[in-house]
């Protein structure tokens, strides 16, 4: 049993290393990919329901127009506390997960880590509301990407 614990701890491990040294090589230097850009692979996904390959980490990632500092922005003014989880003391992190489409659109919303279904249900809405971003890159093509984004919750 020892050895069985041993052997999975030693995996986990190696795979975690294995995704950092391939997140260290596919970045510039002095390029900051923040909290929102971890993806939970570091290889190319299954085919999508259009047939269209769907990568989880490329060379040039998707960005929201004008950057993190606008996403943050964007987040902010367009996030609505729902009252029902306002009233209850209901908060904490939704990560949702979706595509950014060759054309900057998004699609394929999906909240990854939940909440509260109504913390949930806001932070899909304004994720599905966003504008168009500037889509990923992959070998000088645009490509389609997915994107983890965490959005939180607090009462102040």
């Amino acid at each position: 049993m020892k050895n069985h614990i041993l052997f999975v701890t030693v995996s986990l491990l190696l795979c975690s290393s294995l995704v950092n040294a391939q997140n260290s090589k596919t970045s510039k230097k002095g390029e900051n990919h923040p909290i929102e850009n971890k993806n939970i692979s570091s290889t190319q996904e299954s085919t999508s329901t259009n047939g269209e390959e769907v990568f989880t980490l490329v060379e040039q990632m998707p960005e929201f127009p004008g950057g993190n500092e606008a996403l943050k922005k964007y987040l902010g003014d367009n996030l609505v506390y729902p009252k029902s989880a306002r009233e209850n003391g209901i908060q904490g992190k939704v990560i949702v997960s979706f595509v950014v489409e060759t054309d900057g659109s998004i699609s394929e919303v999906k909240v990854v880590r939940s909440v509260n279904a109504v913390l949930d249900e806001e932070a899909a809405r304004v994720v599905k509301a966003m504008p168009k971003w500037k889509p990923g890159m992959h070998n000088g093509e645009v490509v389609r990407v997915k994107y983890l984004l965490p959005i939180s919750f607090s009462l102040n």
